[in-house]
């Protein structure tokens, strides 16, 4: 015997069930697929027909000017400063973007190309009232030989005496040297500084003879005596040897003049030019004239 459970158990298994269930089922799935199958072809479609868009930027030039100090910027973008120094200005020119089809990247173009390429340089121009003036220099006055003298007895007046007799005897320019000490005036002689001296005092200046005895040299013997000192004519000895060389004639006068007993102190250089004119004159009978 069957129970009612079993009837309807056997029933089911046998395909006896409602078939309506199954049928929506498949058609669902069916028109689905379909559906798909739609979208994917429209979708591809509408991908392989979209033109890419393309987007052009106008080139932006511009120039970017160098400024320094006092300038002037011409039409071309060239700066001339006040020196005369043209600067090159560098523009940015041809900045471009596109969008490449189908790669999405951007390109950019760029190219700096200079105006100027050549820098002149030219030499700045002084003001007038800016020049150096040029200054006249003192000429020291030139002579053909330098007597040196100090201050002591005698010494003076004749040194006076002699520069004028060889000025007019000789035609020689001599100048005469002041010293404030003995000790200056050895010095400067010995060094070549001045090339004679009338003034040399025996025996008080034997120490100065001695000290620079390999640089002067003695002319003569004496050329005045009195009971207290001699006074003799010492010379550089370079200066010695070229008169010797150049001069004969002054060497003469300077190894026969003599003022013993024909001068006084009281004499000026004049008065005495004038009252011994034969005794000048033996001074100057030169034998090699």
């Amino acid at each position: 015997m069957y129970s009612k459970y079993d009837s309807h158990s056997s029933n089911n298994m046998n395909g006896n069930g409602n078939p309506s269930n199954l049928k929506m089922i498949l058609a669902i799935l069916i028109t689905s697929a379909v559906f798909a199958t739609i979208l994917v072809t429209i979708f591809g479609q509408l991908t392989t027909n979209l033109s890419p868009t393309q987007e052009t930027l106008p080139a932006v030039q511009e120039t970017l000017p160098v400024v320094s100090g006092s300038s002037v910027v011409s039409s071309l973008g060239e700066i001339t400063t006040t020196a005369g120094i043209s600067v090159s200005v560098i523009s940015a020119q041809q900045t471009k973007i596109a969008n490449d089809a189908g790669s999405n990247t951007a390109e950019v173009v760029a190219s700096a190309t200079p105006i100027a390429q050549n820098v002149e340089v030219k030499e700045p121009q002084i003001e007038e009232e800016n020049r150096p003036t040029e200054t006249s220099v003192p000429i020291e006055p030139v002579y053909d030989y330098t007597v040196a003298y100090t201050d002591r007895p005698g010494c003076i007046a004749i040194t006076e005496i002699s520069q004028q007799l060889i000025t007019q005897k000789l035609q020689l320019s001599i100048g005469n040297v002041k010293f404030d000490t003995v000790v200056d005036l050895f010095t400067a002689l010995a060094s070549g500084d001045v090339d004679l001296t009338f003034c040399y005092s025996d025996p008080a200046d034997r120490t100065h003879m001695l000290e620079h005895l390999g640089e002067i040299r003695q002319v003569g013997i004496r050329h005045y005596e009195s009971d207290m000192y001699k006074l003799q004519i010492w010379a550089n000895g370079n200066s010695k040897a070229q008169i010797r060389r150049d001069q004969p004639c002054f060497l003469h006068f300077l190894e026969k003049v003599d003022f013993t007993d024909v001068f006084t102190e009281e004499q000026s250089p004049d008065e005495f030019i004038n009252g011994n004119d034969v005794i000048i004159q033996g001074w100057f009978d030169c034998p090699f004239s």
